[in-house]
């Protein structure tokens, strides 16, 4: 639905979370080199749409996720794929960040929806946070199992105002890393 849309009509706006290893970009000639640096490279950080993933210090920079590892799919030259990004507990890392493109609420004071894909494994709570509050905790079971977490958020207050001038973040409770594969922000 949000084919030929543009972040002030689109009916949402999503990150697919992921680190994947784009082969082609491996060799040092090309249009990356001199000034114009791709650090990383040949990797390619995410899929986003009018959703961007930040990393923010002190509390938000986010690591692969090992749960879905996929290599050379379709052929050799496709590289691998870390699909998901999580959490780094054992470095002080217990959230990540998301801005929203400014064109996609401007003007709209209605509700949304935040969608999380996440995977439930380990224990503890985690929750969305955003300038005008926060959405209830989402309890892990443990089961292992890729899941969609849905939150209405009542008049949202994304402003660019939470650390690294994001609009909202995911953030954990006490517990083990949270991986992360997809976040979707949806019009009601």
């Amino acid at each position: 639905m949000s084919i030929g849309k543009t972040a002030s009509d689109s009916p949402d706006a999503w990150a697919a979370l992921r680190d994947a290893e784009d082969t082609y970009w491996k060799d040092t000639t090309g249009p990356f080199t001199g000034a114009r640096r791709w650090p990383g490279r040949p990797w390619v950080r995410n899929l986003e749409r009018w959703l961007v993933q930040r990393d923010v210090a002190p509390d938000g920079r986010a690591r692969r996720s090992t749960a879905d590892v996929h290599s050379g799919v379709l052929g050799p030259e496709n590289g691998t794929t870390y699909e998901g990004l999580r959490t780094d507990r054992a470095q002080g890392q217990t959230s990540l960040y998301f801005d929203l493109d400014d064109r996609f609420l401007r003007g709209r004071r209605r509700p949304v929806q935040i969608k999380v894909t996440y995977r439930d494994a380990g224990r503890g709570e985690w929750w969305v946070e955003h300038r005008g509050g926060r959405s209830p905790a989402v309890r892990r079971t443990g089961d292992r199992a890729w899941k969609t977490a849905t939150f209405r958020i009542p008049r949202p207050a994304f402003a660019n105002r939470l650390p690294g001038g994001t609009d909202f973040r995911i953030a954990t409770g006490a517990g083990d890393d949270l991986d992360v594969r997809f976040v979707r922000v949806v019009r009601l």
